[in-house]
């Protein structure tokens, strides 16, 4: 739609819905709601809550606020919450497990041996900055959003995988004593970057070698977002696969499982990864919620102390901002790392993902991605800079960008003799695209003095 909305009329439309609306309202997507004046409805699982200020996330206050101020309310329309969704039966309810033998981030941070770090795993300046901080020290307390961005202890993670075997096996006790077994069947394991996740998933593998039906066979894989050998555009077809077929079982995700994601035979998440966004971790509990056949509860594997950090308690089965109820007081860890990893999502650095009508991924042909990708890069420059164009240049730049998008995949660039062939012949050809294209340089030149 980005690539030919300006093909309708702004009244086109009587209706304009728009889902996952506290991210569609950024960037690129933009243009296209703010090109129809019909009736916005917009839609979202992140909710508001009374007090944005105790988000606890500057950048969540952020989001919340702007999509309010987008439609033009200043609190929901609508809202229908988890627990009155599970209570109906729309969704599933949730147990958590909070891991025993693995430290977590539950009073904001965890004590570190040196001895306990992967010293050779890290770059020169992570090295320096580390040694820095123990000094003569053999701790340090960190911050729980550093841990595998930064650094890896390799023994929290065997100690990870060890004990999700054993709890998926023999179960474990909840607070009040109770026995609660875990479904065994299809696992999302969030990670942190692609190193932690294909540990994480070889881990997995290695220790689940015994359920597999021949060797060759993946009990557990990893995809992420990203474009190198194994990242985004492969991943479609691993996704796929952990949809569709028995194996993988067990399927690591950087970026590419959190949100927006639709598996309903999920029966378990596994938090390897520590998030302070409130909204990033709705999103990802909510890749459990899918009502299955023979799935009576999911479970919540929380290995970070993530649960905790937002007050999320499965005897409630609740959901949502849980901001009514006190968190305990959690001690502020020492910030040993500056983070250069965003706990957001922004959707313009996201593969391109297709679904058929049964909600199926579809992997795109090459050209397709290519022509989407170039038609929403010209689309978000053009954004940038049509408040200061006429019409006819407008006309000249729509054309350029219809050009460029239809030779996505034969164009590596695009030079003034493209000016000498049709569509631009008929429209005067070179002379009069250069007039075109120097008076717009010219006003964006005054523009910008």
């Amino acid at each position: 739609m980005v690539g030919i909305y300006r093909d309708y009329s702004a009244g086109y439309f009587d209706l304009v819905i728009s889902d996952e609306c506290h991210r569609s309202i950024y960037g690129k997507w933009s243009g296209v709601l703010r090109h129809f004046d019909g009736i916005q409805i917009g839609l979202t699982a992140t909710p508001c809550v009374a007090n944005l200020d105790d988000l606890g996330d500057a950048e969540d206050g952020l989001f919340v606020r702007d999509t309010l101020r987008f439609f033009e309310v200043d609190k929901p329309t609508f809202s229908y919450r988890m627990k009155d969704a599970i209570r109906d039966g729309t969704l599933v309810p949730y147990q958590i497990y909070k891991a025993q033998t693995v430290k977590t981030a539950a009073q904001g941070g965890f004590e570190v041996q040196r001895d306990e770090l992967d010293w050779t795993a890290m770059d020169a300046s992570t090295r320096a900055e580390l040694e820095q901080a123990f000094g003569e020290r053999k701790s340090l307390t960190i911050d729980p959003a550093a841990l595998e961005r930064k650094f890896t202890i390799p023994e929290r993670n065997r100690a990870i995988v060890r004990e999700y075997r054993q709890v998926l096996t023999h179960g474990y006790l909840d607070a009040r004593g109770v026995l609660r077994k875990p479904l065994i069947g299809k696992t999302i394991v969030f990670a942190v970057t692609k190193r932690h996740a294909e540990t994480l998933a070889q881990l997995f593998d290695a220790e689940f070698a015994d359920q597999k039906p021949a060797p060759e066979v993946r009990f557990a894989d990893y995809v992420v977002s990203g474009t190198g050998l194994g990242d985004s555009v492969d991943g479609m077809d691993k996704i796929k696969r952990f949809k569709k077929e028995a194996f993988p079982q067990i399927l690591v995700s950087v970026n590419m499982l959190d949100t927006g994601f639709d598996c309903p035979e999920v029966v378990n998440l596994v938090f390897a990864r520590f998030t302070r966004s409130t909204i990033l971790y709705q999103q990802m509990r909510g890749r459990g919620t899918r009502k299955a056949r023979g799935k009576p509860v999911f479970t919540l594997f929380d290995f970070v102390g993530v649960t905790d950090h937002h007050g999320d308690d499965d005897s409630l089965a609740e959901g949502g901002l849980v901001m009514e109820r006190p968190r305990r007081p959690r001690s502020e860890p020492r910030r040993l790392l500056a983070l250069d990893v965003d706990d957001h999502i922004d959707p313009a650095t996201r593969a391109w993902i297709t679904l058929d009508e049964d909600g199926n991924l579809v992997l795109p042909e090459a050209t397709e991605r290519r022509r989407a990708a170039v038609g929403a890069r010209f689309e978000a420059w053009l954004l940038a800079r049509e408040d200061g164009l006429t019409a006819e240049q407008q006309r000249w730049l729509l054309t350029m960008g219809s050009q460029l998008r239809q030779n996505a995949d034969v164009w590596d660039e695009f030079t003034p003799n493209h000016f000498a062939f049709a569509p631009f012949t008929l429209m005067g050809g070179l002379p009069e695209a250069l007039r075109c294209l120097a008076a717009m340089r010219d006003s964006m030149s005054c523009s910008k003095a």
